[in-house]
């Protein structure tokens, strides 16, 4: 009798962190090898003042940054606060 493939961690993981954060995509990215690599998370938010991408070694360093993931920099940052704001860049 085969024995079932015990479900992989990551996978796990990232279903669970998509559930939870449903702003952001959450995936991993790959190396020149194929070998998973780092944790990612990309905003869904469009014109959003919150970082657009976060990165991270572990699921759990990137649960963190999601729980409290900073502003985006530059002038994406600054179209979002004029959006806000109602004005026109």
């Amino acid at each position: 009798m085969a024995h079932p493939t015990p479900p992989d961690p990551d996978v796990l993981a990232l279903v669970r962190l998509n559930d939870k954060y449903p702003d952001w995509k959450v995936w991993r990215s790959f190396d020149e090898r194929g070998r998973p690599a780092a944790w990612v998370a990309t905003n869904k938010t469009a014109g959003s003042d919150i970082a657009p991408t976060l990165h991270a070694d572990t699921a759990e360093k990137l649960e963190a940054q999601l729980k409290n993931p900073g502003y985006a920099h530059g002038l994406a940052h600054a179209d979002a606060v004029a959006r806000r704001r109602g004005e026109l860049l």
